[in-house]
């Protein structure tokens, strides 16, 4: 299980938890390479036969919302609480599946059936107004 700053990383299919793997992943293009981010993840899950694939942030605190947002086939979760900034990103504009937003993390809800979906999970514990570092670094669909 991947412990962040602000909860637990839990990921589920079809409402049952999973064992996972986080593998550490290296975002070394700006606007990291510039300023390095305190965690980042990828998290590959086999889709299998399942119809419902989610990661979520467990976590206790109400005053953390995710105000998540999109961009061009993607769509993150954004955790905000003091310095600390944590996102959960995933594919979006995908036929074989679609990408929903919870309140506490994303799901894949799967059409047809797909080898593997994947999860970019990114923190960072110094985030300012406008710090665009862990949006990027959660994003799966970036090519390195």
């Amino acid at each position: 299980m991947l412990s962040t700053p602000l909860g637990n990383i839990i990921i589920s299919a079809d409402g049952k938890p999973l064992d996972y793997k986080a593998i550490p992943f290296s975002f070394n293009r700006p606007p990291v390479s510039e300023h390095p981010i305190a965690g980042c993840f990828r998290i590959h899950i086999a889709a299998k036969d399942f119809c419902t694939i989610s990661c979520i942030l467990e976590y206790n605190n109400p005053a953390i919302k995710n105000s998540g947002d999109s961009g061009e086939k993607y769509l993150n979760a954004e955790f905000i609480l003091g310095n600390i900034i944590l996102h959960i990103g995933m594919e979006d504009e995908n036929p074989a599946f679609e990408s929903v937003r919870l309140s506490n993390g994303l799901e894949y809800r799967l059409l047809t059936q797909i080898n593997e979906v994947v999860f970019g999970i990114a923190w960072t514990n110094d985030y300012h107004k406008y710090d665009v570092r862990t949006w990027f670094a959660a994003d799966p669909t970036i090519l390195l």
